[in-house]
């Protein structure tokens, strides 16, 4: 997948917003999510890329709240589950239009 992706960025000719959408386990709580954060850092400093990882802004709220991100039975977003990561991604959205 770094191959792939790397390779992707090479050819950007306009910036690119990165967001990886951390999985339920971690966003509750049930996994390490410290691998995937080193993962994705190594990302972090190539031109034109963007990366914003939004599990530090997720986790602000209850555990309560984060579980209902999701519907009971799926692991889509619910509804609440858009709207929390809306307002979060709206501000990173914003700033990467102000370069264009």
């Amino acid at each position: 997948m770094k191959s792939i992706l790397l390779k992707w960025f090479s050819e950007l000719d306009k910036p690119l917003l990165l967001i990886p959408l951390p999985l339920h386990q971690y966003v509750e709580e049930q996994s390490d999510y410290a691998v995937i954060q080193k993962r994705f850092e190594e990302f972090n400093h190539i031109q034109n890329l963007f990366l914003f990882d939004p599990i530090s802004y997720l986790k602000e709220y209850s555990i309560e709240d984060r579980r209902k991100f999701r519907f009971n039975h799926d692991e889509h977003p619910s509804p609440f589950g858009h709207e929390v990561y809306a307002k979060i991604f709206k501000p990173k959205i914003e700033d990467l239009l102000r370069l264009l």
